[in-house]
């Protein structure tokens, strides 16, 4: 009797692990979720998922891509950004991108929000427009107009904060010839 009682509780908590109960959730949570102080929030994050504070709530989230992909795994459709933080609306690229590579360049401004690097690729090769966006009260907004870079292992270094206040330096490329050099110019932070 003890052998079939404890064969029991192991199979309870077997199933109560697979199904996504916990001794403290009496309900199912659906696949992905946690709980948090009587709220339930959904969200799969990715493990190449960018970390920060970007609606300077002092609090970090996530930040990444989703796309519908096709039979050779490249995006069909618009692409959008996605966070765990259900404030933070998506944004979408909508033209025909490979992927866009996500970077957190930290606090640029005064706001106590970090700001989102965004590199949209496709088949263009290596000369690429680089995206500063923000997010201000939900929507994500350009806070510099994109630039052009070419692609290297600096990707994360593209823009930094300036000693003027409102203003960061942005590292760019001239896509003229064979000058590959990087150049250097502040600009005023849109937001």
């Amino acid at each position: 009797m003890k052998r079939t009682a404890i064969a029991a509780i192991i199979m309870a908590i077997i199933a109560s692990c697979c199904m996504g109960i916990s001794a403290k959730s009496p309900t199912p949570r659906k696949p992905g979720a946690s709980r948090t102080k009587n709220k339930t929030t959904i969200a799969k994050i990715p493990s190449d998922a960018i970390k920060g504070d970007f609606d300077g709530d002092g609090k970090q989230e996530y930040v990444w891509i989703e796309a519908r992909r096709g039979a050779d795994d490249f995006p069909i459709g618009p692409i959008r950004l996605c966070s765990n933080n259900p404030r933070l609306n998506g944004h979408k690229w909508t033209k025909d991108y490979y992927g866009v590579w996500l970077v957190n360049l930290g606090k640029l401004g005064s706001s106590g929000r970090d700001y989102l690097g965004a590199i949209p690729h496709g088949q263009a090769g290596t000369w690429l427009s680089f995206e500063t966006l923000t997010n201000i009260s939900g929507s994500w907004k350009p806070a510099l107009k994109p630039f052009t870079i070419w692609l290297d292992d600096d990707n994360d270094k593209r823009v930094v904060k300036s000693k003027r206040n409102g203003y960061v330096t942005i590292i760019y490329n001239i896509m003229n010839g064979y000058d590959y050099s990087n150049h250097y110019k502040d600009v005023k932070l849109n937001y």
